[in-house]
């Protein structure tokens, strides 16, 4: 059975009111028109800023106690080199010396020619081969030197909080002549640094003691 027009009417009506006295009820939220500004996403937040500390590598590396000791002893290798080099030296001098009192041509003379020729090859190729050998251990030896120190930069530079650790040069200009003076000038890094950040000491001071202590001197 159908509902009388007039029942429709009041509810109709009674809707109509309720929408007046309420309008977010009769409507939709409307969407946004061309003209309406989009919403502005709120800026990032700006990243920590990076802390840099600075470091003298030839400070390091001229007071490395390690660098020292193998400095050392490549030196007393090549001290013992040039020795055994200057006595096969000597022998080829009395040779010519003894060459001056025979008479050329001779068969004394040609027997201490090639004995002198031999001596004099077989010493050049020891010093070559000696030569060749000083300058391998110089390569590995700097090379572990230079990781060592590296090493010892991480290391201070992470328990102090820095993420960045730039290789500070010296401050005096030791050149002489002008050339110099301009290729110093464009080699160095860092033109001021605040002393605060500077950790030259502490990773001088770490290397040599973790070296005592893996010598056994601690």
């Amino acid at each position: 059975m159908k509902k009388p027009h007039w029942i429709l009417l009041i509810a109709l009506g009674t809707l109509m009111a309720t929408a007046a006295m309420n309008p977010t009820l009769a409507q939709e939220k409307p969407a946004p028109s061309a003209t309406t500004e989009p919403a502005v996403a709120a800026p990032a937040a700006a990243p920590a800023p990076t802390k840099a500390a600075v470091c003298d590598l030839f400070v390091i590396l001229k007071n490395y106690d390690r660098g020292n000791d193998l400095k050392k002893e490549l030196k007393a290798r090549i001290d013992k080199i040039t020795a055994e080099g200057d006595k096969r030296g000597k022998e080829i001098t009395k040779i010519q010396d003894t060459l001056e009192e025979l008479k050329p041509g001779s068969k004394e003379y040609d027997a201490q020619l090639n004995k002198m020729t031999q001596l004099t090859i077989d010493r050049q190729a020891f010093l070559n081969y000696q030569d060749e050998l000083a300058k391998r251990e110089t390569y590995r030896y700097t090379k572990e030197v230079y990781q060592d120190v590296l090493d010892a930069v991480e290391k201070v530079a992470k328990e102090r909080g820095y993420q960045l650790v730039l290789f500070k040069e010296s401050a005096n200009l030791t050149s002489r002549t002008y050339d110099e003076l301009l290729e110093q000038i464009a080699r160095r890094k860092v033109l001021y640094s605040d002393p605060s950040l500077e950790i030259t000491d502490d990773v001088l001071k770490r290397l040599n003691r973790d070296y005592a202590v893996k010598k056994g001197n601690p």
